[in-house]
């Protein structure tokens, strides 16, 4: 029973130990630079659960889940606020109820907003009237995306499910992790291929969309038409020979030519 009981406090000694190891600041740091951030939100999340009093692992949770933009960071924030308000400490607890009201915000929830700012207020004394002005969440950045916008989200690797307003985020996402590599020559950055796909549909489209003019909409009225040239440049071909069954398509463009087609309307 006795060397049952000292293999047992081994044991618990040793996962404990190997616990705390794994949600160690730099253990984490290493996971993500080696991009394994799910190992790393396994271990912050099981340290978080095992020691749901702690405040610097609820917070260590906290602001990595805030740092994915991952949803589950609204909840972690609610449950360190209430265990860092327990602890009597109001300035960390008006901290983390301004982080709550940022998050809620974005995440329109009105009805948490305003209890964070209750809560905030508490803490601090103070009052965030300012965050629930309509200003501060009407005007959001836009750009004119030429062509359908189902074409360019498969081009941008963006997800077709995606709503308007979510396209520039994920595209300016996809810039900064996929857009730009490492020149063999120097330290500059040079474009990826990804990248260099989305100017050249970008270019195409906004050039056939000024072909179709305020009609929205390309039309061949005869194979002889200057509308004909003026299309199949654009696309990165010439057509040698007359209309008919003699008509050959050449490449003159071999980039445009090469790219994904750009829908045109007929």
């Amino acid at each position: 029973m006795q060397a049952f009981r000292v293999l047992l406090t081994v044991i618990l000694t040793f996962s404990f130990s190997a616990l705390r190891a794994q949600s160690d600041p730099e253990s984490i740091r290493k996971m993500e630079a080696a991009g394994d951030t799910l190992s790393a939100r396994t271990a912050l999340a099981r340290a978080a659960e095992n020691n749901p009093n702690s405040v610097p692992a609820l917070t260590q949770y906290c602001e990595f889940l805030e740092r994915y933009g991952d949803p589950a960071a609204r909840d972690a924030y609610s449950k360190l606020l209430v265990v860092v308000r327990k602890s009597g400490d109001k300035q960390r607890a008006g901290v983390v109820a301004r982080k709550l009201v940022v998050l809620q915000l974005l995440a329109g929830d009105r009805n948490a907003t305003s209890q964070s700012l209750d809560a905030y207020r508490e803490a601090t004394g103070k009052s965030l009237t300012l965050a629930l002005k309509p200003q501060a969440t009407e005007s959001w950045p836009t750009a004119s995306i030429p062509g359908p916008l189902r074409s360019f989200a498969r081009m941008a690797a963006i997800s077709a499910d995606s709503a308007p307003e979510d396209v520039l985020p994920a595209l300016a996402r996809n810039v900064v992790t996929n857009g730009y590599q490492a020149s063999h020559s120097n330290d500059a950055l040079e474009q990826t291929e990804y990248l260099k796909l989305v100017h050249r549909y970008l270019t195409q489209a906004r050039e056939l969309e000024k072909l179709a003019g305020e009609q929205k909409a390309i039309k061949i009225e005869t194979c002889e038409s200057a509308t004909v040239g003026e299309l199949l440049r654009v696309l990165g071909f010439r057509m040698r020979g007359g209309c008919g069954s003699e008509v050959v398509l050449e490449t003159v463009n071999a980039a445009r030519a090469s790219s994904p087609p750009t829908p045109v309307s007929r």
